[in-house]
């Protein structure tokens, strides 16, 4: 059984023998560009929470729905964010690996960040529609921010932070990458 993947950086396609890829994944260095990334068995789950202008940007929203293909991508509305506090982190509502958020629900202490905050493992990517020291101080403070995207930005910047914040170091040597015939 294989894994297919590609690089964030480059997008080539590789294909990974599953049995050496590590339930929690992997490290994989790609060979044509040489970008770092992570090589899952399954889709890494990211949270969007939505209701923020920055993350209605277009190019974050076309960069989301673009790799829609290769994550587990789920938009929380207020109202669901509200609801999903109360099962998180059980069977049927695992955490998510990346939670990918806006100035306002830091300035608003939204709940799932507040609830989030403790769990180290979850990745969080704040995206801001302008650089202000102030509210990254505060947001630090409250979420340990983990990435930082200031807009206007690149589709280039934006995937490249999204795959970054999503990589988990892990303490096994990276899978060999076979590249894939189309």
């Amino acid at each position: 059984m294989t894994v297919e993947t590609s690089c964030p950086s480059c997008r080539v396609q590789y294909r990974v023998e599953a049995s050496k890829v590590p339930e929690g994944g992997a490290r994989a260095v790609c060979p044509r560009c040489g970008f770092d990334f992570m090589i899952r068995r399954s889709p890494a789950r990211i949270w969007v929470l939505a209701d923020d202008p920055a993350l209605r940007s277009q190019v974050v929203r076309i960069t989301l729905q673009d790799l829609t293909k290769e994550l587990d991508l789920c938009f929380l509305s207020s109202r669901r964010r509200e609801s999903i506090v109360e099962v998180m982190g059980t069977e049927h509502t695992p955490l998510p690996d990346v939670l990918v958020f806006g100035d306002m629900h830091v300035l608003l202490a939204d709940p799932v960040l507040a609830a989030l905050r403790s769990t180290p493992r979850v990745r969080r990517l704040l995206v801001s529609t302008h650089y202000n020291a102030e509210l990254l101080a505060s947001a630090e403070a409250f979420c340990q921010v983990s990435t930082h995207i200031v807009l206007p930005a690149s589709d280039e910047e934006v995937r490249l932070r999204l795959a970054s914040a999503i990589r988990i170091e892990v303490g096994t040597p990276p899978p060999t990458l076979a590249r894939s015939t189309p």
